[in-house]
């Protein structure tokens, strides 16, 4: 714990800017995809694609929730106290 407090900022940043770039990049490759190129009138495409964007934006955020858990245990293992026995 120790040797991690006066990189704190170091550390905090560099997690963020990692979970901004992983947010980014399921944006591009999952959710933007599925956007609807233009404009439609048939009502059941309109309703297949809300569908579509609503999947891909569960899996974009289930991906990205995912990943932060993991991030979390790892943080939170690395600054537990250690106690001598």
């Amino acid at each position: 714990m120790c040797c991690l407090r006066p990189q704190g900022p170091l550390l905090y940043n560099g997690v963020r800017d990692l979970l901004v770039e992983n947010l980014d990049r399921l944006a591009k490759e999952i959710i933007s995809p599925v956007f609807p190129s233009r404009l439609e009138s048939d009502l059941m495409k309109g309703r297949r694609e809300d569908e579509g964007i609503l999947e891909a934006v569960y899996t974009a955020w289930s991906d990205y929730t995912d990943n932060v858990k993991k991030v979390s245990h790892i943080l939170t293992f690395l600054v537990r106290p250690t106690t001598r026995v």
